[in-house]
């Protein structure tokens, strides 16, 4: 939710989502395309939303992959959500720290989520 937030009130606001995995990168995918990208909110994403980049209408942008040496290269958005870190490989996850850069009046910041854990009865 943080991340659609972001992408539709601070104009030209990017965001790099690392997924630990493929699968987790397309469950992102899927829950932001489900739960966000639905009327009546269709008209704030720009074009088609792709599994790999969403762009808004004001400007901002969604970009979902999967932690690599390749996607932690490349432009340095102002925000960064690694998920699933324990699929991370460790030299990846600390590249992946020093990506998120401040731009356009938006402050750079990180986010990291650990994997979940279900309770049991």
């Amino acid at each position: 939710m943080a991340t659609w937030l972001d992408a539709v009130f601070k104009p030209g606001c990017e965001t790099k989502i690392l997924g630990g995995s493929l699968e987790q990168s397309q469950k992102m995918y899927a829950h932001i395309k489900e739960r966000f990208a639905t009327p009546p909110f269709t008209h704030l994403v720009k074009g088609e939303m792709l599994k790999t980049l969403t762009r808004m209408q004001g400007g901002g942008s969604i970009q979902i992959l999967t932690a690599s040496s390749k996607s932690v290269r490349g432009p340095h958005p102002m925000k960064v959500r690694l998920d699933e870190i324990d699929e991370m490989h460790p030299e990846i996850y600390e590249a992946a720290l020093f990506v998120p850069q401040t731009a356009k009046g938006i402050k750079a910041s990180i986010q990291i989520f650990p994997p979940c854990t279900r309770l049991t009865a």
